[in-house]
C-alpha cells in the first residue's frame, strides 16, 4: 500500500562526481517497501520543477529508506542540495519488485551505472535468506565507480567491468558472460540497467533458459499508472504484443515477457 508522506532527510552525500546516497526518515514507506520498488518524489515546493522525480530504493533501514540517484537535470540537483533535517514529500512504495524463490542456490545480479542501485536491497535480502550471490557492476571508468565495496558485503564474488579499461574487466556488464562467469551457474539473474545491457542479458538468459528477471529504465511521470507515460511492450501468455505500465505491472518483468526494438 503506498503512502503520501513527509520524510525527513538524515544523510545526504556523495559517492562520485555525480552520484548521491541519501537516507531519509518515512517509517510508513519503509515498513511496506521490498526490493525494486520506487518512490516519486517531490524535489522543490516551488513548483519547477513540476513532476516527482521516480526514484528506486536502494535499500529499507530501520525507519526509513536509502535512495542513489544521480545528477542529471534540475530535480536531482535540487535534491544533491538538501542537507540533513530538511523535508521531502514521498510517495511510496511503488510498482512491482524483485522475488526469489527459497529453493534458489546462487544468483547472478548484474548492475549498469546507476541502475545499480536496487540491486543492494536485492543482495542484502537474498544474502539474508542464504542464497549465493554473485554480482557484475558495470561503468564507465573507474570516476564512476560506487556501491562496490557495500555490495561486496553480500556478494561472494563480485566483478566490476569499465567501458575504457581503467578499472576491472576491459567492457561491459555482460562482458564476463563470454568467459569469466558461466550463466549455467545460477538458478535465476537479476538486472537493472541501461536498455542495451538489459537487452544482451535477455538474448543470452533466454537462449540457454535461465530465469531472468529485469528490471527496466523507463520515465514515470505519475508513478501511479494514470499518465500511461511509461509502457512497456510485452509479450502475454499468448504470445501477443501488448504494452504495460512499467509504474505499476513492473519496473520487474521477466526477460521472457519483454520486447526489445531492433
Amino acid at each position: 500500500m503506498p503512502y503520501a508522506t513527509q520524510g525527513i532527510i538524515t544523510k545526504n552525500n556523495p559517492l562520485n562526481h555525480q552520484i548521491y546516497r541519501m537516507e531519509i526518515e518515512c517509517p510508513d514507506i519503509a515498513k511496506e517497501a521490498s526490493p525494486g520498488q520506487f518512490i516519486q518524489v517531490k524535489s522543490s515546493d516551488d513548483g519547477a520543477p513540476l513532476l516527482n522525480r521516480p526514484i528506486s530504493i536502494a535499500r529499507v533501514i530501520p525507519g526509513g529508506l536509502q535512495i542513489i540517484y544521480a545528477v542529471v537535470g534540475t530535480g536531482t540537483r535540487q535534491l544533491s542540495e538538501k542537507s540533513a533535517g530538511d523535508k521531502l514529500s514521498l510517495i511510496g512504495p511503488l510498482g512491482h519488485g524483485f522475488s526469489w524463490q527459497p529453493e534458489n542456490k546462487k544468483v547472478l545480479l548484474v548492475g549498469g551505472g546507476i541502475g545499480i542501485a536496487p540491486l543492494h536491497a536485492l543482495a542484502e535480502g537474498l544474502h539474508g535468506d542464504h542464497i549465493e550471490v554473485h554480482t557484475i557492476l558495470g561503468f564507465n571508468t573507474k570516476e564512476d565507480l560506487f556501491s562496490q565495496e557495500q555490495l561486496a558485503q553480500w556478494s561472494k564474488k563480485l566483478w566490476v567491468t569499465t567501458m575504457d579499461g581503467t578499472c576491472g574487466i576491459h567492457g561491459h556488464a555482460c562482458t564476463p558472460l563470454e568467459g569469466t562467469v558461466s550463466i549455467e551457474d545460477y538458478d535465476h539473474v537479476y538486472a537493472c540497467g541501461p536498455e542495451p545491457m538489459l537487452k544482451a542479458l535477455a538474448k543470452i538468459c533466454n537462449s540457454r533458459h535461465i530465469p531472468c528477471s529485469l528490471s527496466v529504465e523507463e520515465y514515470m511521470a505519475c508513478g501511479i499508472g494514470v499518465c500511461l507515460g511509461c509502457v512497456q511492450k510485452i509479450l502475454n501468455e499468448d504470445h501477443e504484443e501488448t504494452y504495460q505500465r512499467v509504474c505499476v505491472e513492473g519496473p520487474v518483468f521477466s526477460s521472457k515477457e519483454v520486447v526489445f526494438d531492433d
